[in-house]
């Protein structure tokens, strides 16, 4: 029985690195699924009460959510999909999720949910706040693990009961963005 395993690299059976250790034990796993999107333009709420996701007609807001893999976003494995503005998984396992929103006005009543569909849970969702003043109670940017079966998607929503708008790109600066990876 050997006591050391001498390898460089790992590969799927079609040749395709799925590991690689360089010289100093450092890991890269350059097929592992992720995204990173910014919302392109601002759009505006339209201050109807209720839940809507940040994609088709259930938006609740006058303008399209533009999320986009410029300035510096990425789509590794193309889980993330631009029709749908949602991340679907390839994989089962645990998947790590962050979003930041920033509010062009006082953002009262305002907030923003990950909600997970598929196989493993119809619902779950964390969430920024922001109070009737306008202050965030909660911190600007969230992160959350969520537990995923094969095909169950991932999708960014806005809840709220008054009008206001959420800032998008700033001259290839995201201000509001959300991405996610495979965890294992």
């Amino acid at each position: 029985m050997a006591s050391e395993l001498h390898v460089d690299a790992i590969k799927h059976s079609g040749g395709t690195s799925a590991m690689t250790i360089d010289s100093s034990g450092r890991v890269t796993m350059p097929a592992r699924p992720a995204f990173a999107v910014h919302l392109e333009t601002t759009v505006a709420l339209d201050g109807s009460n209720g839940w809507g996701s940040t994609h088709s007609s259930n938006s609740l807001s006058s303008g399209s959510w533009d999320w986009q893999t410029t300035h510096g976003g990425y789509n590794v494995g193309s889980n993330w999909a631009s029709a749908t503005n949602r991340f679907t998984a390839p994989i089962a396992g645990l998947y790590s999720f962050t979003w930041s929103i920033v509010m062009a006005a006082s953002g009262a009543n305002v907030s923003f949910r990950l909600e997970q569909s598929g196989g493993t849970s119809t619902f779950r969702y964390a969430g920024a706040n922001f109070d009737a003043q306008g202050h965030m109670v909660t911190s600007p940017t969230h992160t959350v693990q969520i537990l995923m079966a094969v095909n169950d998607t991932a999708d960014l929503q806005v809840g709220y009961s008054r009008s206001n708008s959420v800032e998008g790109d700033s001259g290839g600066f995201g201000r509001t963005w959300w991405g996610g990876y495979f965890i294992g």
